[in-house]
């Protein structure tokens, strides 16, 4: 397929209107939908975390709501994602792309990309095909707050597909210590 951009809000995403997942943002099927949460919570300068960034759909949201001096570190495992992210993102400072998985340990490891690119997970599963695996770093998010210099997290989302509990379980310290205010996560 090819890579299209879309607006939300005052950032443009790089969709590709030929994938299954992608034609969700594309024609507002979903994501919308969160706004008045992001609402509710979010305000300007909030710093977030979103795991699992797939199309940059929920990284462009957010980052609507915190602003120029918020700041959004969208995490993404999977390459070819991470460069429409780098792509749609390269003028916005207050979006970090990190080419990451998410969990525990810290270390390499290996990502499954599915057929349709929002099952994408390190975490084996019947409900997807597996296209390719690809050998990917994994970043504990202590480890990346700790790195990012991160004194507050307001809002850490979690869509990774079945590993969002190992993701929390590399938070340990991050959450034992306060710094994340809220968790919005799927839970597979």
């Amino acid at each position: 397929g090819f890579a299209k951009p879309s607006r939300v809000g005052r950032y443009e995403i790089m969709l590709d209107p030929g994938d299954r997942c992608d034609q969700l943002f594309y024609f507002r099927i979903t994501g919308d939908d969160h706004n008045p949460l992001l609402r509710a919570v979010l305000r300007p300068v909030d710093c977030v975390i979103d795991v699992g960034a797939n199309t940059g759909f929920f990284t462009a949201l957010c980052a609507n709501f915190v602003g120029t001096r918020g700041s959004v570190h969208s995490m993404e495992a999977n390459p070819y994602l991470v460069l429409r992210l780098e792509d749609g993102f390269r003028s916005t400072p207050e979006i970090t792309v990190h080419h990451a998985a998410v969990g525990s340990p810290t270390g390499q490891t290996t990502f499954s990309i599915a057929t349709f690119s929002g099952w994408s997970s390190l975490i084996p599963n019947k409900t997807y095909d597996v296209q390719e695996q690809v050998r990917v770093y994994r970043i504990a998010l202590d480890e990346l707050i700790e790195k990012q210099q991160i004194q507050k997290v307001r809002l850490l989302k979690l869509d990774i597909e079945g590993g969002e509990f190992d993701a929390l379980r590399g938070a340990a310290n991050a959450l034992g210590a306060g710094m994340i205010d809220y968790i919005f996560s799927e839970v597979d």
